[in-house]
């Protein structure tokens, strides 16, 4: 389970990106410290965008629709930044007023529901008032004096003769010469005085207009980043002259070309490939993990020289080895860094993360060429040392090495080299210690470490390459990056996220915002998962491949996909228009281990279906009658009625059963349960999923496991069950419902787990809220025929009641009949609540009624689904087969008709959709004279048809597809990859008296298998011949599968489990009309769950070093004063001790008696009593009973506490008390551990702690914003702050007893706090170090709702806030 800090809280905070209500500014940086006025406003230039001023146009891949254009230009949030943190002063994000629009006000909502623990100290500190701020109203004030001051001094300058003039001209003239020039001087300085004063009060209206300006960050971040990074400068580059190699005679491979010599079974096929992995590994580190322990060095001098420890690696010639650059470089990563790319100096600092993860650099190590790396002692000592990779890793450390049984060589086999840098492994000069670093192929720079809380690493001879840092790069930072030629790409959300890691070749087509919309969805993602453990995982894109088409590997915390995979999941628009499953299926394959037992291809698509439901609209794309209701492949489970129909009607195969279960469950009772009964299962079995799912519910899940689902649950769970007399579950669903309801602890809960139900705008629509029913019959397979409502047999059921539309009306129309009229100025018809009464039919238990709730759309599309075709006529029998009527362009008809292809077909309703919308039926045949059987079917004298059906199909990955067609009696498919612009055939059936009823498999002509690119189009044109000798109607239909690679999964020991070979599963294709193209409007939604980060403050003040002893009964040990003096006690000296006399026995009859004096009146709630040091022994005179009494004069004393039967933990004892004011105290000893007193010495201290606080990040919802504020990227909580100029203000409501804020010192801290109305000063605060700091905490409120206001008065920063 996740720690305290990363708990889950549900609904807090969403991550969107909205537009900035107003246009940012430029103002120039300046250094840290410096003061700089402003420069005036232009009266009509308009502020530049904070985004870099023009992005590189990348061509889209072949077939892969290029992302839409935004509607409206969005300013980036941060300017950019100096080259070093010292320099970095906020760029100005504030609209001058002429140009802003102020937005409707904000109302900051409500904080978390869970009220934060008060932790209430005994007394309260003494509150202190806010230090004056130094705006720009005092600067002008002094501006003003000074200029009043010249003028007056000037006045009673004397006037000098001309005879005391030393000028060379002498007399008049010169004096006036002289004179003239410092008035003018004087009159410069007092015109430039001028203009600074009213620039000055400008800025002072400009700060006072923007004061109710509303302010919103453009691009929210609510999860943690603890890094920063800084470029300090550029070097040298050593760049090799020559590629070279250890000279193998079969040649090596390039990245992702497959070197097929050394490819087979023979012995010397293996043999070279062995060659090769024990070239590979020679050239890694010893630390490089599955490199087959390395090539005998663990690290490298300045030059590139090799050593084992201190001494050198050679080769078996004796020769010293150096690092180059190996010939299998050359297109590392599907590129090459340019010879004219500069090498950076880099520092980064990075905190600890709570899982063994490395941080991303930033940096390319260029093949061949050394990179120093450099760490301070402190962070030595502090980190035990560093590990660096350069080249792709698993999170765990290890190569993802190809091995000569995989019987692949599509790139080099190691591509990874791991150097440990340590004490012994670095130099040490001037405090800083240095070592260097190199890779024989090349790769990204990586550092972990998981010792220290925080550290820095300067990194030297790296070129910078693409990377994105959810929270901490900026659009500045990002188009910087993106200009090197470094071949590789990073995406990281950095706590408990994921890491998108692979070539850039996948990710440069993708915009800043674009990678921004990916992280955010990638965060929500994350954060559903770890819900199950707290993990970060890692993608690895790579050509090589380690099993199947994609593999995971639990326990390592990685997935390994093939390189175009990339696209998938940074495709935002993509992914929620039609998702990413096999990213997501490899990504959750981390986090199973729960469910039914039946493994982990199961569970981790149980999760998926979780985050479908909630970040995606798939299920949009539902449609009543089709097959999958609409959807192809995996996404048919986001679909309530189809999941519970592969359950009724025993649609069962490979592990389906299972994943219809976990649907199920999902559909009925939302997605907070289904985690909950995650959470709770406690390993795999029928029996543990079926306990959780009862706790989670509070239903009893006896007759939906055993009897709907088949499921052998013991008899011991059953009735274990049955005594707690839950109501029985019956599952019950609809294609319109977007979610349902159930009762838990008493309240009723709902829940939406689809989008809603797409309908044409402005007409009526009819809702079948009958049984559903194919011609099988219910829960039967067959075709659509009727109905909408799905639930197990033995079961009837009665619409009891439809609420009214929020929007639109609602009305009934026969049985079971309803039809919906909508709102045309308002596209959504909002919830319309649908009671069904449900009755079990033989009595054996009563059932609840069931609440679903329905919403529909109206959609402006045009009939996405509805397929076009044209049907031609024929007087004469003109053709033999479909094709040859296609390629002689259907030549010879008597009449063409086109239009939409919707059943019914024609009065005698011919079926166009049976399966699909892909398919056309004909029920009656056509007949010879030209007549038809069922008469008004065909015009007479018409004996022939060709019919021909237009639409594509989408492949939503990159994958290996297969596209068929099956029908009666001759049909012919023909398919584009070009957006319909040539056609080719690609299947076909010809016959005079049979069909393929089914989709073939291994017959010739039947299919076509093709790779595609991920977010391509495949055009296609069935073609349907209809011919007097048909035996019955014909019929066409066109098939759409995507091949299932072999897969396989590496356990914790890294064995490979199983490897599967590579399927596929070709089903009825749902196509979209030949000119539709997807949704482009922005699909947002919330976070489902929040990390909730817990902060502790604690504030410990030492006293005690002005003590001195007043008075007391001591008698030192054998009367020796020189050795025990009692002054020893405030010596200060450790080695120093007091110990009573030797005749001494205390007792409370004979107690030791100690007045001090503190030097100095304290307040503390503790003392820490300091034993013997010149003793080992376990006894060493240690008060156990004791009383303090305090005084402010000496003479009147108050108990401040008494202790009785204390023991030390080792030598010393420490006692708490409620605070406590004092000068002077005395202590009473009555019993000790051995009835004898010695001391080193007595301390006091004061700690003020408050634990348990809830830390917000400034872009939290909760939060809302006015006047002139800005991001800013810094080592922070959240990886940037919000700062804010005089006049800003920050509101929200919270409900608990305290709230504090946390700033960074870098931006400042000028602010003041209204809660509920009224100015607050914080309690006194700790000082230190840190740039991030506790700036204000309120005192202790009352318990209840409270609302805060900041209002800065000069310039102030908010990190983060916390509640208690």
């Amino acid at each position: 389970m996740q720690e305290n800090k990363n708990a889950s809280e549900k609904n807090i905070t969403p991550a969107r990106r909205v537009q900035p209500a107003t246009k940012p500014s430029p103002v120039a940086t300046r250094a840290a410290g410096a003061r700089v006025a402003p420069a005036p406003k232009a009266a009509t230039a308009k502020p530049a965008a904070m985004r870099p001023a023009a992005q590189p146009v990348t061509k889209p891949a072949a077939n892969v629709k290029p992302a839409p254009k935004a509607a409206t230009a969005k300013p980036a949030a941060p300017m950019p930044r100096p080259a070093t943190t010292a320099a970095r002063v906020a760029a100005s994000s504030r609209p001058t007023p002429a140009q802003s629009k102020p937005a409707p006000a904000q109302t900051a909502p409500k904080a978390a529901t869970a009220k934060p623990a008060a932790m209430r100290p005994a007394a309260q500190a003494k509150p202190v008032q806010s230090a004056k701020s130094s705006g720009s109203d005092g600067h002008i004030n002094d501006l003003k004096q000074k200029l009043a001051a010249r003028k007056e001094a000037v006045a009673k300058r004397p006037v000098k003769a001309a005879d005391e003039n030393p000028s060379a001209e002498g007399g008049f003239a010169a004096s006036v010469k002289n004179n003239a020039k410092k008035y003018a001087v004087a009159a410069f300085a007092l015109i430039f005085a001028v203009i600074v004063v009213w620039i000055m009060v400008a800025r002072g209206c400009a700060d006072s207009a923007l004061a109710g300006t509303p302010f919103e960050a453009q691009y929210k971040v609510i999860t943690k980043v603890g890094y920063e990074a800084d470029y300090k400068g550029t070097v040298k580059r050593n760049i090799p002259a020559e590629t070279r190699d250890e000279g193998l005679e079969s040649g090596y491979p390039t990245f992702g070309y497959t070197l097929r010599d050394v490819l087979g079974i023979g012995d010397d096929k293996v043999a070279m490939r062995n060659a090769l992995i024990a070239e590979a590994n020679y050239l890694c580190s010893v630390n490089t993990a599955n490199a087959g322990g390395g090539g005998g060095y663990n690290r490298m001098d300045a030059e590139g020289y090799l050593y084992m420890n201190d001494e050198p690696a050679r080769y078996a010639s004796g020769e010293h080895r150096k690092l180059y650059k190996h010939t299998s470089a050359t297109g590392m990563y599907l590129g090459d860094v340019s010879d004219d790319e500069p090498a950076v100096i880099k520092e980064i600092t990075m905190k600890k993360r709570g899982y063994n993860g490395y941080a991303v650099t930033g940096l390319y190590a260029p093949a061949g060429e050394v990179i120093k790396v450099q760490i301070s002692e402190k962070d030595m000592e502090a980190t035990g040392g560093i590990v660096v990779h350069i080249g792709q890793a698993l999170y765990n450390g290890q190569a993802n090495n190809i091995w000569a049984a995989k019987n692949a060589m599509n790139r080099f086999p190691v591509i990874l080299n791991t150097m440990v840098i340590n004490k012994s492994l670095a130099t040490l000069s001037d405090g800083v210690y240095t070592a260097y670093v190199g890779s024989f192929v090349g790769g990204p720079i990586y550092v972990r470490n998981t010792n220290a809380p925080q550290f820095s690493v300067t990194i030297s001879g790296g070129v910078k390459y693409p990377h994105f840092i959810l929270g901490y790069t900026t659009p500045e930072d990002y188009a910087d990056s993106k200009k090197s030629s470094a071949p590789y790409f990073d995406l990281e959300v950095w706590d408990y996220g994921v890491l998108h890691s692979g070539p850039r070749k996948y990710a440069d087509a993708f915009t800043y915002d674009q990678l921004y919309d990916a992280a955010i969805l990638w965060d929500k993602i994350s954060l559903v998962s770890t819900q199950v453990s707290s993990q970060g995982i890692v993608f690895l894109y790579d050509s090589f491949v380690a099993a199947g088409g994609a593999v995971a590997f639990p326990g390592r915390r990685s997935v390994n996909c093939p390189m175009d995979w990339m696209r998938g999941s940074l495709h935002y628009q993509s992914f929620v228009n039609s998702g990413s499953w096999g990213n997501v299926h490899e990504y959750n394959h981390n986090f199973q281990g729960w469910g039914l037992g039946n493994g982990g291809e199961v569970t981790n698509n149980a999760l998926s279906l979780v985050e479908y439901s909630l970040f995606t609209r798939i299920s949009s794309s539902r449609k009543l009658g089709m097959a999958g209701d609409g959807m192809g492949g995996w996404n048919r489970y986001t679909s309530a009625p189809w999941a519970l129909d592969q359950i009724t009607a025993k649609h069962f195969s490979n592990g389906r059963r299972g994943l219809a279960n976990y649907a199920v469950m999902l559909h009925s009772f939302g997605q907070e349960a289904f985690i909950r009964a995650v959470k709770s299962s406690g390993g795999q079995s029928i029996d543990k999923w079926y306990n959780a799912c009862v706790k989670a519910t509070q239903y009893d899940m006896t007759h939906f496991f055993t009897e709907v689902c088949g499921h052998a649950v013991s008899d011991a769970a059953v009735e274990a069950v049955r005594e707690k007399n839950y109501p029985a579950f019956v599952p019950v669903s609809s294609i319109y419902q977007t979610g349902g309801s159930y009762i838990y602890n008493g309240e009723r809960e709902y829940f939406t787990t689809m989008q809603p139900y797409v309908i044409a705008f402005g007409k009526d629509f009819e809702l079948d809220l009958g049984r559903y029913k194919t011609t099988g019959g219910v829960n039967a397979a067959g075709m659509y025929e009727s109905g909408s409502i799905v639930l197990p047999n033995g079961f009837s059921y009665n619409i009891k009641n439809i609420s009214a539309p929020e929007h639109g009306s609602i009305r009934k129309s026969g049985e079971n009949k309803y039809i919906y009229t909508p709102d045309e100025n308002n596209l959504r018809s909002g919830k319309i609540y649908v009671t069904i009464e449900i009755t079990k039919d033989d009595g054996a238990f009563e059932v609840d009624d069931a609440k679903l709730v329905f919403e529909f759309v109206q959609s402006h599309e045009l009939n996405k689904t509805v397929l076009e075709h044209t049907i031609y006529d024929y007087t004469q029998d003109e053709y033999q087969t479909a094709t040859e009527a296609y390629e002689a362009g259907y030549a010879g008809y008597t009449q063409k008709q086109s239009g939409d292809h919707a059943n019914p077909i024609n009065p005698n309703n011919n079926k166009v959709v049976q399966n699909s919308n892909s398919e056309v039926w004909y029920i009656d045949k056509i007949s010879a004279d030209g007549t038809h059987e069922q008469d008004g079917v065909v015009d007479e004298g018409v004996v022939a048809q060709a019919i021909e059906l237009r639409g594509k199909l989408y492949a939503e990955e990159a994958a290996k597809y297969r596209i068929s067609v099956r029908g009666r009696s001759t049909v012919a498919l023909y398919v584009s990859l070009d957006g319909g612009k040539n056609y080719e055939k690609a299947a076909w059936y010809e016959s005079t008296n049979s069909a393929f009823v089914g989709f073939p498999v291994n017959v010739e002509g039947g299919y076509i298998d093709y790779e595609l690119p991920a977010q391509s189009w495949v055009y296609f044109k069935a073609v349907l011949l209809r011919r007097p000798q048909e035996p019955r109607g014909a019929f066409v239909g066109v098939g759409w599968g995507k091949f299932v690679p072999s897969t396989g999964i590496f356990d914790e020991n890294g064995e490979l489990i199983g490897e599967t070979p590579e399927t596929v599963s070709v089903d009825y294709a749902n196509a979209y009309r030949s000119s539709y193209e997807f949704d482009s409007s922005e699909f947002e939604t919330e976070y489902f769950y929040t990390r909730k980060y817990a902060y502790n403050y604690s504030d410990v003040r030492q006293y005690g070093d002005k003590q001195k002893v007043v008075s007391s009964n001591y008698v030192p040990w054998d009367n020796n004063n020189e050795l025990f003096n009692i002054n020893n006690l405030f010596d200060g000296n450790p080695q120093t001790n007091i110990h009573f006399g030797q005749k001494f026995g205390v007792s409370a009859s004979n107690p030791g008696i100690l007045n001090v004096d503190m030097g100095e009146t304290v307040k503390v709630n503790s003392m820490t009593l300091y034993g013997y040091t010149a003793s080992n022994s376990n006894n060493i005179g240690m008060p156990r009973d004791f009383v303090l009494q305090g005084s402010l004069n000496g003479e009147e004393f108050f108990e401040v506490g008494k202790f009785t039967d204390c023991w030390r933990s080792g030598k010393n004892l420490t006692v708490t008390f409620d605070e406590a004011e004092f000068r002077y105290y005395r202590l009473y000893i009555t019993a000790s551990d051995n009835g004898r007193i010695a001391l080193n010495r007595i301390d006091f201290a004061h700690t003020f702690s408050l634990n348990g606080a809830s830390q917000y990040a400034p872009g939290n919802k909760m939060f809302s914003y006015k006047g002139d504020w800005r991001t800013e990227v810094t080592l922070s909580s959240f990886g940037h702050v919000y700062a804010g100029r005089k006049n800003a203000s920050a509101e929200f409501e919270f409900e608990g007893t305290r709230v504090a804020v946390l700033s960074s010192k870098r931006f400042g801290s000028a602010f003041e706090v209204y809660v509920d109305g009224k100015r607050v000063n914080s309690i006194s605060l700790k000082e230190g170090d840190e740039d991030t700091a506790v700036t204000f905490i309120s005192p202790e409120l009352n318990e209840g709702k409270h609302k805060v206001r900041i209002k800065c008065t000069g310039n102030a920063s908010i990190d983060s806030i916390l509640v208690w």
